[in-house]
């Protein structure tokens, strides 16, 4: 009895080890993937799209596909991406405390990225509220404070 309940603890291990090193394969993919359309996004704002405002902001949604490029067969298609990308599947999958401690960084990272959204909430929740021309607008009183 104890060792099938032992047998089912260490399948349970196993099975979160493997969740850990898929998810880390795959978002490390993103990461690699984002950092050069990011480039890509920053040049094309600085210098062809930089008197546009509609076009400057649709840019921004080249990053909305990155995530699922990670599935896609571009990482197993073209041998100049497969060998930037396997290494990150060897490191993975070999040393398996480089999958946890970078899953721990994404979720530490989620974690502040909240607590800044639900203080950045509470910031705007309490300003005051106006009327410009019917538009309704909030008012920072940090902006009428004096040095």
């Amino acid at each position: 009895m104890i060792q099938q309940m032992w047998w089912r603890v260490t399948a349970a291990v196993i099975l979160l080890e493997d969740f850990n090193t898929y998810f880390a394969i795959l978002l490390g993919r993103c990461a690699m993937l984002s950092l050069p359309i990011s480039v890509l996004v920053v040049i094309l704002r600085r210098t062809l799209l930089q008197r546009t405002i509609f076009l400057k902001g649709m840019i921004w949604g080249m990053l909305l596909i990155v995530p699922f490029m990670g599935k896609l067969n571009l990482f197993y298609d073209h041998r100049l991406i497969y060998s930037l990308s396997i290494w990150w599947n060897d490191i993975c999958m070999i040393y398996r405390p480089v999958g946890y401690g970078y899953m721990l960084c994404v979720l530490v990272y989620g974690g502040y990225m909240i607590y800044r959204y639900r203080e950045i909430r509470r910031t705007v929740q309490y300003m005051e509220k106006g009327r410009i021309c019917d538009y309704e607008i909030l008012i920072n009183p940090r902006l009428f404070l004096q040095d």
